[in-house]
């Protein structure tokens, strides 16, 4: 059935539970502030628009049906549970606050043509994880307070006016993607968790940046099409490819290491930028004949290491070789008449024919 306010005021005191069932309906005065706990439960195919913002105090069941937030806000306070029936329809203009350290079982679902949010905050207790059930685009603030925001084998987007804050974690696999199109890039250094991310897409303004909070291996693809990628001290391991064609650049210092391991040639140049082109060490690792090309100036300061064969192309750029590095393994570097090579080690070493 439906409740129908025909003028009068609906008097609820103390904590009270609400529960959606039967059919699609609209919220309304059901809606306030003692609100405990919501349910819906409504056939798969029917929905519950909101027609306010709604903030429970103890849980939030999405058991059946669709939950629209047609341009309001969603505070859970408490448990969220959900399953595979249950999803979500937002907007741009649609906001969710997640702060439940008591527990989250099932997923978050978005519904097809749905999956785009303003605001996601999530604070759901150090070490727990809220899944992704689907693709989701952040056109606001993606705020991770504390817990783990697991993109599974789906996709995270963070638009072009995104941002991501907060000391939480974001945790993948290598079937996980990433892409962040935020012009003014992204503040705060972003913390990973998991053996990998598949994919990273970078896509932002020119000198915008997005440094990592800890060491990250990318094992399918790294894709820097504009933008900063920082390393901040940390290590990267790239054991996919290295997508050709991209403008945006590594920026790196002594303190940190790159490393890339696969079976071929990776499609485009490992490129860094001037603010920043000094590694510790680099590890190229990609197979007998196969190469990494160099489109930018490197400083190493401690080991390249060239292994089994592979062969470092720095045609047209230059590689320094600081007095405390050195070069070694069984691979070549290639050079032309435009390269310049700048040994300046005094720690031994051996290079390959070149």
């Amino acid at each position: 059935g439906q409740l129908i306010n025909g003028g009068g005021t609906l008097g609820l005191s103390g904590a009270y539970n609400v529960r959606y069932m039967g059919s699609s309906y609209m919220t309304g005065a059901e809606i306030g502030t003692g609100l405990d706990s919501l349910w819906v439960n409504v056939p798969i195919a029917d929905t519950v628009w909101m027609s306010s913002d709604i903030s429970t105090a103890s849980y939030m069941k999405l058991n059946s049906g669709v939950l629209a937030l047609n341009n309001h806000n969603l505070t859970v306070n408490g448990i969220y549970l959900t399953t595979v029936n249950g999803s979500i329809l937002s907007n741009a203009l649609s906001g969710i606050t997640l702060n439940s350290t008591a527990g989250i079982t099932g997923a978050l679902n978005f519904s097809m043509g749905g999956d785009t949010i303003n605001n996601l905050t999530v604070n759901i207790g150090a070490g727990t994880n809220l899944s992704l059930g689907t693709n989701l685009y952040v056109a606001g603030m993606l705020t991770l307070t504390q817990g783990n925001l697991k993109i599974t084998s789906h996709t995270l987007t963070i638009g072009t006016a995104g941002n991501i804050s907060g000391a939480g974690f974001l945790s993948t696999t290598n079937l996980s993607t990433l892409n962040v199109l935020a012009t003014a890039g992204v503040a705060n250094p972003v913390n990973f968790v998991g053996s990998s991310l598949g994919t990273l897409n970078l896509n932002m303004g020119a000198t915008s940046t997005f440094a990592l909070g800890n060491d990250l291996t990318v094992s399918m693809s790294l894709n820097l099409q504009n933008g900063l990628l920082v390393l901040g001290g940390h290590n990267i391991h790239i054991t996919g490819d290295i997508a050709a064609g991209g403008s945006g650049k590594l920026v790196s210092t002594n303190a940190s290491n790159v490393y890339l391991v696969g079976t071929m040639s990776p499609s485009g140049s490992l490129t860094f930028d001037n603010s920043g082109n000094s590694v510790s060490s680099i590890i190229i690792n990609e197979g007998a004949g196969n190469s990494v090309s160099l489109a930018s100036t490197l400083n190493v300061e401690g080991i390249m290491n060239l292994v089994g064969g592979s062969i470092c192309n720095i045609q047209g750029d230059t590689l320094n070789v600081a007095t405390t590095g050195r070069i070694i393994g069984s691979g070549a570097l290639g050079i032309n008449s435009a390269s310049a090579l700048n040994m300046l080690t005094n720690s031994g070493g051996t290079i390959g024919p070149l």
